[in-house]
């Protein structure tokens, strides 16, 4: 299904350009700006709006723009996905919200954290010599929804030396955490054989 009456439907259209989508731009960026607003590329649209504070100096415009754009194709995508799906009267309220909770969140997490970090890369470690590695991971599309689990074993040179995926089936992302740990085993205990 297509939501433009004629033509090719391309991202800026859908995020800036189309009749849905340009009302939620037209309440968010003040008049005066709105012929630079309406009128790049879609590269440097998105450039200039990422990088610039149109409506604030404090930074917020970033947040709001991404959390727009974010929402308009949510929106675009429900429509064409879902019959009785149906935008809101009033699409820059949503977004203000979103936004203003986002900022909040992090500005509560920034107070929190500590004031000297430490940084590392994360990656994989290789156990002592002649030692196996097990790495397991178990996840759903849902709480509860469909379900799976997965492993690789590695030797202390990172050489794969045997693994697992298993489709469990409907479970909750705890459960399929856990489900894997008598094939775990199993496949330790085989190898070591």
């Amino acid at each position: 299904m297509h939501l433009m009456p004629k033509g090719e439907e391309n991202i800026l259209h859908v995020l800036r350009d189309c009749v849905r989508a340009k009302p939620l731009w037209l309440s968010l960026v003040p008049s005066c700006l709105q012929p630079a607003f309406f009128s790049p590329n879609l590269r440097a649209w998105l450039e200039t709006n990422l990088r610039r504070y149109r409506t604030d100096p404090d930074g917020r415009w970033a947040s709001i723009f991404a959390i727009g754009c974010w929402m308009l194709w949510g929106w675009r995508n429900k429509e064409l996905f879902e019959a009785d799906f149906m935008r809101p009267s009033n699409m820059a309220a949503p977004v203000l919200q979103f936004s203003s909770t986002s900022r909040q969140a992090i500005s509560s997490a920034n107070k929190f954290a500590k004031s000297s970090r430490e940084w590392r890369w994360i990656s994989w470690n290789k156990p002592l010599h002649e030692w196996l590695k097990l790495n397991t991971d178990g996840a759903s599309k849902g709480n509860p929804r469909l379900a799976g689990a997965g492993g690789v074993l590695r030797d202390c040179n990172g050489r794969w030396v045997d693994g697992l995926a298993h489709n469990i089936g409907v479970s909750s992302a705890m459960v399929a955490e856990l489900w894997g740990a008598p094939h775990r085993l199993e496949i330790c205990l085989g190898s070591r054989a």
